[in-house]
């Protein structure tokens, strides 16, 4: 590669007279000058160079993702409000800021003593996730829990919007449960968690 570049250049500066430059300065050109590296184009289509790649070894191009944001899931509870789940962990409302009442505070279910003293706590604004403190989870996650409670409130929702009989909710709902799911719901306890919301709505009940 060098003395095909040497060539090169003695070529450009053989006919000193037309380029106006002495031989001596020629010469001082070749002296100094030097080979630049040759690109790979083995990667790319119809031999055209790769702009991307990074040939002064100055670090990788790939561009790095956004921070990863837990899975929170909100789930209707017994007493009529939602409650969150992240990444399978059920949270208890525990406090409103001080300086933005719009953000809430919430305890792992595990915080008791008798439960483990769970110290993560979850900050949310509405329903939008803020942060996690505290750590790790010190327990593992009930899925069963998880399952049993969400179907119990996709009843509560169906007992409310539709005028679907309890037998037709309680198969609706078993069918959309996790394939494999050990969780069963009772017909009868359904039965009479569908009566109740409706006559707390006073909505018609069909029979079933």
């Amino acid at each position: 590669m060098d003395d095909e570049f040497d060539a090169t250049a003695a070529d450009m500066f053989s006919e000193s007279s037309v380029s106006g430059i002495s031989d001596d300065q020629a010469a001082e050109y070749l002296a100094n000058s030097q080979v630049l590296p040759e690109m790979d184009t083995s990667n790319t289509e119809d031999g055209e160079i790769d702009t991307t790649q990074d040939t002064a070894g100055t670090g990788d191009q790939t561009q790095e993702e956004g921070p990863f944001l837990p899975e929170i899931e909100w789930i209707s509870s017994t007493h009529e409000t939602a409650k969150p789940y992240v990444d399978g962990f059920p949270f208890s409302k525990d406090a409103l800021s001080k300086k933005d009442p719009d953000v809430i505070f919430w305890h792992c279910d595990a915080f008791r003593k008798k439960d483990g003293q769970c110290r993560v706590r979850l900050h949310t604004k509405g329903k939008e996730f803020l942060n996690l403190v505290g750590g790790e989870h010190n327990h593992q996650t009930d899925d069963n829990a998880l399952i049993l409670r969400g179907a119990k409130s996709a009843v509560k929702d169906r007992a409310k919007n539709t005028l679907e009989k309890p037998l037709t909710i309680l198969n609706s709902v078993t069918n959309a449960m996790a394939v494999g799911s050990s969780v069963k719901l009772d017909k009868s306890a359904v039965r009479k968690q569908v009566r109740r919301i409706r006559t707390k709505d006073v909505v018609r009940i069909p029979d079933g």
